[in-house]
C-alpha cells in the first residue's frame, strides 16, 4: 500500500489573463490531497473518494473507461497513461482519493488530487517517469475536467513553493514565508464553465487581460522586496478589475469587506471566481481577528502556510 500526497494552491495575483499569455503568480499551500493505491488479489479496480461518497468497482480498465462518471474520468485517463508506460494493462488496482482541500473552492483540488495520484502510481509501479513528466500527464488530466486550463494549477502543485507561469514556462520565486487567509465564500464554483465564458468575451476583455499582467509584474517586485503592504494593495487593485469581468460575487464582496475593515493589506478572490474562495494578506494577528469575524458569520476559514515539497510519497 502506498500513499501519496501534494499541496492545494492559491493564485496571488493573474487569474484568468493567464490562460491568453500573461503572467500569474500562484503558491503551494500546506492544504494536500491524498491518494492511497493498493494492489489487489483479484482482478478488478476499485475505485472510491470518500469524502463525496463515491465507492466504485470496475472489473478491469476497459470496464473503468466505460462507466466512471465524467466528473472522475480524469483518473481513468490517468491510469490509462500509467498502464502505457508500466507496459500492461493495469486491472487489479485499489485507489483511494480523499484531500484537505474544498471542493471548487479555487484551491486547485483537481490538480492537486492528479499529481498525488501520479505520484502514487509511479512508486506502485516503479515507473522512470520524471516529475516534469507527471506534470505533463497532470496537464492532461486538468483539461478533462476544465476544458482548456492554463497549466499553473498543475505545476505549482507538482513543483510547491511559489512560481511565476506564463506560456508554460515556469520560473521559481523566492518568496519569504508569510501567513495568507484563505475563506471558503460557500458557493462552488465550476472552473471549466467559468473559463468558457470568459473565452466567449476574451477579445473585449483583452484591455483588462493587459492591466492585469502589469499588476501581476508589480506584484513580482512586491515579493521580491519582501514588501506585504504593497502586495495587499496589487491584490486590491487585481480584484477590482476581476469583478469589473463579472467573477466576484455578494458572498466574496462580504468578505472582501470585513477583511480589508479590519487591518488586512488586501483581499481578493481566488482562482475562476463567481463563486470559490478569498485570500487576504495581512499581519498575523489581524488575520486571527478577521478569521473569528468571517466564521462568526459562518465562513469556512483557515490560516494557511506555503508548502515547498510539491508531490510526495507519504507512506509505502
Amino acid at each position: 500500500m502506498i500513499t501519496a500526497s501534494a499541496p492545494g494552491k492559491c493564485i496571488l495575483l493573474g487569474e484568468h489573463s493567464v490562460v491568453y499569455g500573461y503572467p500569474a503568480i500562484a503558491v503551494a499551500l500546506e492544504k494536500r490531497s491524498y491518494c492511497t493505491m493498493e494492489k489487489l488479489t483479484d482482478n478488478e479496480i476499485h475505485f472510491s473518494v470518500p469524502d463525496h461518497g463515491v465507492d466504485l468497482n470496475f472489473d478491469d480498465i476497459t470496464d473503468m473507461k466505460e462507466h466512471i462518471p465524467n466528473s472522475y474520468r480524469q483518473f481513468y485517463e490517468g491510469l490509462n497513461t500509467v498502464s502505457k508506460e508500466f507496459g500492461s494493462l493495469i486491472n487489479n488496482l485499489s485507489v483511494r482519493i480523499y484531500s484537505d482541500l474544498w471542493k471548487g473552492s479555487g484551491l486547485g483540488s483537481s490538480a492537486s488530487t492528479s499529481i498525488a495520484f501520479l505520484t502514487a502510481a509511479t512508486e506502485m509501479f516503479n515507473l522512470k517517469i520524471s516529475s516534469t513528466e507527471i506534470n505533463n500527464i497532470a496537464f492532461l488530466m486538468e483539461k478533462i475536467v476544465h476544458g482548456t486550463p492554463s497549466g499553473i494549477d498543475n505545476t505549482v502543485c507538482s513543483s510547491g513553493g511559489a512560481i511565476v507561469y506564463q506560456n508554460g514556462l515556469r520560473e521559481k520565486l523566492i518568496i519569504p514565508k508569510f501567513p495568507i487567509l484563505i475563506t471558503y465564500s460557500g458557493s462552488p464554483h465550476n472552473t471549466g464553465q467559468i473559463i468558457h465564458s470568459i473565452r466567449e468575451k476574451k477579445d473585449e476583455l483583452e484591455g483588462s487581460f493587459q492591466k492585469i499582467g502589469k499588476i501581476v509584474e508589480e506584484g513580482i517586485i512586491a515579493i521580491k522586496d519582501a514588501d506585504f503592504l504593497r502586495l495587499g494593495e496589487i491584490c486590491d487593485n487585481n480584484q477590482k478589475i476581476l469583478s469589473t469581468m463579472g467573477l466576484s460575487t455578494p458572498l466574496i464582496d462580504d468578505i472582501i469587506a470585513i477583511s480589508r475593515n479590519n487591518g488586512a493589506f488586501g483581499s481578493k478572490l481566488t482562482g475562476a471566481g463567481a463563486g470559490g474562495s478569498v485570500i487576504t494578506l495581512g499581519p498575523k494577528e489581524k488575520l486571527y481577528n478577521i478569521q473569528y469575524l468571517l466564521k462568526k458569520k459562518g465562513y469556512l476559514s483557515e490560516i494557511c502556510k506555503l508548502d515547498y515539497t510539491g508531490g510526495k510519497i507519504e507512506s509505502c
